[in-house]
Order: structure tokens, then sequence, then C-alpha cells
């Protein structure tokens, strides 16, 4: 066991089988030769056991036969597997006893040891090496010809182009802040660069005005356009919803002026280092339309009409039929480059480096960046590479509702862009050489302590309670031991004399260390249960079970009769035969049936751990006690959730098939099943249904599904796994109700921490609430909601890896309020953080909004589920939505 746990533990292996053995490090060995290598020690292992648990029976057996008379008939048939056994030991025999106990686990080491290595995919740094900075390619001399000719500037912007859609995609746009580079050579995916230098842009804030614009910033859209772009064409004769730029009014392209340029050599300076910090003005084209005067923005690519009623539009590029609506702004922002400590390559020749990941503060990352000399030239190039990145939009930047974070990643990735190109280009002076760390392909070896050690139920658990209760349980034994040998070490006459001086106390030191030693074994007892409560939890590492459970969700959801249309008749015609009919009894009881047949489901499931009949009664006791206390604070009931559930399903058959079409569009899209499924990573959706409140009649199709899976969780399918799903109808706690004084993110998030809570102790896991402090407390109990929002994901972190947590908030827009705004985005801030990407336990959080979210939305940047608004009711939408998974 010591060799597996020093030398197999944190291994990294060979992943694939064209790898050769022979690395630069030396001999690497594959996985198969660990597992081979174990097998061999263990046969060793199991050969040496034999002989010396041989030659100690033995050797036992002819102890007990010189000292305690043991006959040669009565070792005969030991051996035929027919003890005798004695009321107690005597003398020797306990010996014996106790080594013969010390042998029993001997047999099992083998099958431990060899399932107590595990393996995940994995990178090791390979030795260093160095790269050039540089591109070898670029040329001085092509950047006089840029400074001199306009055709070449037009090669530069369409080069820039070509760089953005080569570092960004759809899905890595999503860390703000972050600075990518094209290298100029190639390494492996993961491989870490040190202390290279990229371009950096940090964009502090966005204003938008809603005043009237002056009238020098409107000439250049109306008229003078073409004199921000450095090709002469205005970047707003593309009229297309996002085109965008900044600039600064009354200043154009001076490099040419402030550069010294010797014609005759045709030569040019490169201009000198500078750092950007400041503001410029921005321009955002939001919709062409009919020329009104931009009154009224029509409803485009960034949202409806109603997305617009805080900005100030004005027209430009307009004529007597059609006009461009365009809003203006004030971006300040920071530009110039970084040196990076390590970056990654995320692809063969893209690294990336976020600052976020060193600093903490904004100042820090401003006093970071530094001048470079192609920082004001990358500014100047903004407009007409803004212009291209959103025409072509080949990184598929999210605009729903995303204007801000639309309008920042369009500026950000446009500039690394820009300098990328001419430092790429041009600068054939950068002779710097970084150190490479190239990452190589391996396999991990990580070796279960828990599983390897669980023959001797040595687990050192938190704070080491399990080590501690059995060194209690020791020394009581010990100190039993001491007066069992103190009193047949005592003569006769002291006994007599003890018994006639204590009387009734005589025995009573005894009787206290017995009672003492079942004490401690009780302690010993709980603390193992809670020991094995952990090591099941490790069986469902590998999540199958995990994911058997989201597929039967997402098939439950995909197949309930609730969402299926009320003419039966329209089904398709090769349909299933032998798909499950429901006749019309059966969906009018619906309800009463699922709920009655709850328990039965319960009793029938097994659970992840049950608690053992010896348990502690105190320490049940309390863990109750803290529970109670904790769940007393945030007013929970499970009852009102309950009721609140059956509340929202009683109303199902009221759902228009207009409503039930728009359910299914949801169920069968792609990114919903994809989060519904997903098990490995965490994740987060928001679904904006985009219908019509005014028509809607009773409560939203979505609560619906949303009640329908949380009663599905409810009958017993994630009891004997660690998924944990909880719930929050805000629409059955409406800001309006004078009786619900939790009408609001605090009732939320105070709703979902106790079903969390009330889920764990379900399960057999402990929650440890000792981190609550008395201040805590105090807060917790006048419902401050940051301090629900730290005790929720210090809860959700003790969740063992592998464990899930789905948390579904269905209508978040009822709270997005004047008066509740405020907190819901906090909230819904805490949790968007918890479903970020790489954490453990996964969190997966489900946001669902009839209409669509208003603030909350820009926490979902590209992941975002928008149906459209016209969805009308299709005769096979039932039968696609039940034959999905068949």
């Amino acid at each position: 066991m010591l060799l597996t746990i020093l030398f197999v533990n944190g291994y990294h292996a060979l992943a694939y089988p064209e790898q050769s053995r022979r690395q630069e490090e030396g001999i690497v060995l594959r996985s198969s030769d660990i597992t081979t290598i174990l097998s061999i020690a263990t046969k060793v292992l199991d050969y040496l056991r034999l002989l010396w648990t041989g030659m100690i029976g033995w050797r036992l057996s002819f102890i007990v036969m010189e000292t305690q008379g043991l006959e040669i008939k009565q070792l005969s048939s030991y051996l035929n597997l027919r003890p005798s056994f004695r009321s107690w030991p005597r003398r020797k025999e306990w010996l014996v006893a106790v080594i013969f106990l010390l042998l029993m686990p001997q047999p099992f080491i083998s099958p431990v040891i060899l399932g107590s290595v595990d393996w995940s995919p994995a990178t090791k740094e390979g030795k260093p090496m160095t790269l050039a900075s540089g591109e070898p390619t670029a040329r001085a001399r092509g950047w006089y010809w840029y400074l001199d000719q306009s055709p070449n500037r037009r090669v530069t912007i369409r080069t820039a182009g070509g760089m953005a859609s080569r570092a960004w995609g759809a899905e890595d746009l999503q860390h703000q802040g972050t600075s990518r580079h094209v290298m100029p050579t190639t390494a492996s995916v993961n491989s870490t660069l040190l202390d290279a230098i990229l371009p950096s842009i940090q964009i502090h804030n966005i204003t938008w005005e809603i005043g009237d614009i002056p009238d020098e910033t409107a000439r250049y859209a109306r008229q003078n356009a073409s004199q921000l772009s450095l090709v002469d064409e205005s970047p707003f004769d593309y009229i297309r919803t996002g085109v965008g730029l900044i600039f600064n009014p009354g200043e154009t392209w001076n490099t040419k002026e402030v550069v010294n340029i010797d014609h005759s050599k045709w030569e040019a300076a490169f201009p000198q280092a500078t750092k950007w910090t400041g503001s410029m003005s921005v321009f955002m084209t939001l919709s062409r339309q009919q020329a009104i005067g931009c009154q009224t923005i029509k409803p485009n690519a960034f949202g409806n009409s109603s997305t617009f009623d805080h900005l100030r539009a004005f027209p430009g590029n307009n004529n007597e039929v059609n006009e461009t609506c365009i809003a203006w702004g004030t971006v300040n922002f920071t530009a110039g480059t970084i040196i990076a400590p390590r970056s990654k390559f995320v692809t063969p020749q893209i690294v990336e480096y976020n600052p976020w990941n060193d600093t903490v503060l904004d100042t820090d990352v401003v006093g970071a960046i530094e001048p470079s000399i192609w920082t004001r030239e990358a500014l100047w190039l903004l407009p007409d590479t803004m212009a291209q990145v959103a025409v072509m939009n080949t990184s598929q930047l999210p605009t729903w509702e995303n204007l801000n974070n639309y309008t920042e990643t369009l500026i950000r990735i446009s500039y690394l862009a820009n300098w990328d190109t001419l430092h790429a280009l041009y600068d054939d002076q950068d002779t710097t050489e970084v150190t490479l760390l190239p990452a190589q392909r391996r396999l991990r070896a990580s070796v279960d302590l828990i599983r390897l050690l669980a023959c001797f139920f040595i687990d050192r658990m938190r704070d080491q309670f399990l080590e501690q209760r059995t060194i209690e349980l020791f020394r009581a034994i010990l100190t039993l031991l001491h007066q069992v040998m103190q009193f047949f070490l005592d003569g006769k006459p002291k006994k007599f004399i003890g018994s006639l001086m204590q009387q009734g106390s005589y025995k009573e030191p005894l009787f206290q260390s017995v009672e003492a030693i079942k004490a401690c074994a009780q302690a010993v007892n709980e603390e193992a249960s809670q020991c094995q409560a952990r090591m099941v939890m490790k069986v469902y590492e590998k999540t199958e079970q995990t994911q058997i459970v989201f597929h039967r969700l997402m098939e439950f959801l995909l197949t309930n009769p609730r969402f299926q249309a009320a003419d039966s008749g329209n089904s398709a015609p090769d349909s299933d035969p032998s798909r499950l009919k429901v006749s019309s009894y059966d969906l009018l009881n619906a309800d009463r049936l699922s709920w009655q047949d709850q328990d039965i489901s319960r009793s029938t499931t097994p659970t992840i751990l049950q608690s053992p009949s010896q348990q502690s009664t105190l320490s049940k006791a309390g863990m109750e006690h803290e529970k109670q206390r904790l769940l007393g604070c945030l007013n929970y009931n499970p009852e009102a959730l309950t009721r609140g559930i059956a509340s929202i399903l009683s109303f199902n058959y009221q759902l228009s098939e207009n409503e039930r079409a728009r359910v299914a569009a949801m169920l069968r899209h792609d990114r919903f099943q994809t989060f519904m499924k997903e098990t490995q990573t965490s994740t987060r959706l928001l679904v904006n249904g985009r219908g019509d409140l005014s028509a809607k009649e009773s409560v939203s199709p979505f609560s619906v599904v949303m009640a329908e899976l949380a009663r599905m969780s409810n009958m017993g399918l994630t009891e004997s796994v660690p998924v944990f799903i909880l719930k929050y109808f805000c629409s059955e706690h409406q800001p309006s109700l004078p009786n619900d004084p939790l009408a609001s993110a605090v009732g939320m998030m105070a709703s979902i921490l106790g079903q969390l809570i009330c889920q764990m102790m379900d399960k057999g896991l402990a929650v440890d609430l000792s981190f609550i402090s008395d201040s805590k407390w105090r807060k917790l109990e006048r419902l401050e909601l940051h301090t629900l929002c730290t005790v929720f994901k210090r809860v959700v972190d003790q969740i063992p890896r592998g464990g899930v947590v789905l948390c579904s908030i269905d209508e978040v827009s009822v709270y997005e309020t004047s008066r509740l705004g405020e907190e819901t985005e906090m909230a819904v801030k805490k949790l968007v953080q918890l479903a970020d990407q790489g954490r453990y336990p996964v969190f997966k959080l489900l946001v669902t909004c009839y209409d669509h979210a208003l603030d909350v939305g820009r926490y979902f940047s590209g992941y975002t589920l928008d149906l459209k608004e016209d969805i009308e009711a299709d005769d096979t939408a039932d039968w696609i939505i039940a034959s999905q998974l068949s």
C-alpha cells in the first residue's frame, strides 16, 4: 500500500499507444504497465502472505498446545472448519486471538490495491524550450507603404479581420478582459508560455447618452464618417445592425505627420511607445428602418422596441425613405500591452491570458498594462476593423439584450486583432525570445486513499474526527485492561479488605470503564458512518447513474402528456404503435395518482446512505438542532413549496395550443437538451420564451414544465444518486401579495438553501454549519441577502465531487422591478458564479421567463435560448416530442 501511495499516486502515464515510452525525461510507462506491475506485486505479496500466515498459524497452534492443553483432536476439528468456541479466552489465548484478527484483512489487500487507482486525462509540462516572439516574415519597409498608400492599409484591415476570426469563436467570448495573441509558431494545446508580451485592453465602462448629440459628433455620423476611416470609406455604408466604431471627435489619423518618413529610402520610423487611458465616443448601429426620425426603434438583433426605451438614437446615413438609427455613448478604457506571467495555448497558434486570474482590483490590471509602439495605430484602425468584424460576425457575437457586452467585446477583439496584424506585418525589430513549456498528453493516476485503506477503517475525515474517536476508544480499552490486570495482580487479602472498605462501590470503576468503552464505540461508529457516506459518494465519480437521472428527466418532459395537444388524432402516421397510450381518465387523475404513488416510489428506491441504528442519539439531536435553527432563520416551509407545485400543475389543462407549441419548441431545442443532459461541467441557461404576456390566461407554460420537473424529482428518481434539484417559482410569490414577505430575491435564496440542506440530510450527507459565526447567525435571522448567498455557496461546496445540483428559477422577470431589481441581479450573479465551468460539484442554473429577462440577461451571454415570438401550433409537434428519444 505504501508503494501505491508514494510511487503510483500522481504518476503521469502515456495517454496514447503511439507515444514512445522513451521520453525526454526518461522512460515513461503506460497505464497498462502500471496495472501489470501492481498485479505482479500483489501476487508476490499474496504468496508471501500465505507463507507467513501458515507459519504464524502453526506457531500459534503450538503455543496453545503447550500452554493451554490444546489436543490434536481439537486442532484437527479447527482445520476442518469445525471450531469450538469457549466463552472467554484465557491467558495467552488473548494474544493468539488478537494476532488472528490482524491476519483476517490480509486476503482483501490485493483487490483493494488494484481497485484504488483511477486514471484521468491530464497534461504534463515538458522540458522548457525557447520560441521567437516576433514574426519572421515581418518587414519594416511594409510600414512605409502602409503609411504611403491606401491599398496597403486596406490589406492590413482585411488581415486584421482574419486575425479576429482565427483567435475567437462563439464559446470564447464569456470572459471579459481576456487577451489573445496569434503566435508566429505553433505548440500543442495547453502548453504554457512564460512572460510573453500580449496586447491588452481593459474597458472600464460604457455610458449611452440620452440627451441631444453634439453637432460636431453628429457631423461624423451624417457627413464626415469617411474621415474616421483609414481607407476613405464610411463605416456606416454597411447598413447592418451591430456595426460600430469609436473615435475622438475632432481628431483624425495623423501617424504620417508624427513619424519620420524618408521617401528616398522608402523607410519610415516606428511610432513612439504609448499607453492609452481615457475616453472615446462610440457609435453603434441599432436598426435600418423606415424614416421616422428614430423616434421609435423597430425590433432588431439587439431586442424589441422596449429594449431601447433608455436610449436616445439619432438618424444617420438617411434619406427620404430609410434611415439608420445610431446610439451614441462614451467608452472609458485602457489599452497597451501586458506581460503575461503564464499564458496558455488554447489552439495550436493562439495563446490566451486573463489578467484577472493574477490580480483582483481593476487598478492592478490597469497598472500592469504597458506602453507599446502599436497601441495608438491599433486604435486608429478600430473604425474600419470593427465594421469588418461586425459584418463578418465570424465569432457569432451574441446581440439579443446584450448591447453593452456586444459593444465591449467588439472593441476588444478588434483592438487585439489590429495589434497582432501590425506586429506580424511590420515589426521586424522584435527579437525577443520567450520560454515555452510544451504540454504532453498523459493519463494521471490518482489513488483513492479511502478505498485503499477501507479494509482497516482508517480514513482521515475532516478535522480527523474518526482518528480522534478511535484513539479515545483505545485509551478506554487500555484503562479497562489496566484495571483488570491490577485486579488479578492484587493479593487475596487486598481484595478482601478493598471490598469491605468500598462496599457497593467496589466494582464501580470497572463498570465506569465499561460504559466509557461503550460511549467511545458509539462515537467511533458515528464517525465511521460519516466516513462510509463519503466512500459511497466516491463510487459516483463515474456519474453513470447521474447521467441516467438527467436522461430520464429529459425523456419524462418530452413524453409528458401535459404538453400534448388536445387533439390526439394528429399523430404521425408511422408513429410507434407500442407507445404508451394515456386515457382521458389517466389525464384527469394524473396529479392525484402521481402524488399518491410518491411514497411507494420512495419506499422502493435505495438512498445513498441509511443511518445505522446504533448512531448516537445525541449526535442526531445535535445535527437536527443545527438544521432546525437554520431552517427557522430561513422561514423554510417545505409544504408551501409542495402546495405551489400542486397549484401550478392544476392549471396545466388551461394551456392553449400555442403555449404548448412554445413548450415543445423549448424541449426539442438542442441547447435545452444539451443543458439538461450535461453532468460533467457546470453550466447555465436562460430561456426567453418571447410569449405575449397580454394573451397569457393562466400560469406560464414554462412554470408547468418546471413544476413537472420538480414533481418527477420528488418521486424517488434522485434519492439513490448525488443529484440535488432545487426549484423556485417567482410567479407563486408575487411582490404584490401582502401576506408574502419573502416575495423577493431574499425569499428565493432562502428557499433554495433550505431545499439543499433538507436534501443533503435526506441523502445521509452531513452538513457542516460550523463556519456560521455568531454575527452570521444574526445576519441570517435578518435574512441579509449577501449572507444567504455566502452560506448557500459554502453548503454547495460541501457536496462531494461527482454530485450535480440543478437549480431552476422560474419567471425571474417578476422580480426585475425598480424596488427588487438590484437584489435580484445580485442573487442571479452569485448563482451564475457557481455555474462557472471547471468547478465541483457540477452546478447547473436554469432560469426561465415567459417573455424575456431584463438586467439579469447580461449574465447569460452565450448561454441564452431565445424562442421566436410567433410560434404557431403544429399538428405534428406532439408526435415529434413523443418520438424524440424513441
